[in-house]
């Protein structure tokens, strides 16, 4: 497979789509899982052979629609505890 010049890329991908509709590039970093991220990073190391770095990595988006389906939300109108109260973690099943 040959590289594609940026002319080339611009007349077959931004300017139109098998449809023929007009492909907007700013629609491309919005919903999803789809966002502007580094996706390459050379580790440097120690003169000893050990990582100098550590690198995580958190998907935060997943996270949100794991959380909307299993975690608790709180429903009705707020009870203000001044006094008298269980435990924190009793309270919230924790």
């Amino acid at each position: 497979m040959q590289p594609v010049g940026n002319k080339q890329m611009k007349e077959d991908v931004f300017e139109t789509n098998d449809e023929g509709l007009e492909l907007m590039c700013i629609k491309f970093l919005f919903g999803g899982h789809t966002n502007a991220v580094k996706l390459y990073h050379k580790v440097k190391y120690h003169e000893d052979g050990t990582p100098a770095e550590h690198i995580n990595y958190m998907d935060v988006c997943s996270l949100y629609i794991f959380d909307n389906k299993y975690g608790k939300y709180a429903t009705g109108h707020p009870k203000i505890l001044t006094e008298g109260f269980e435990e924190i973690l009793k309270i919230f099943e924790i």
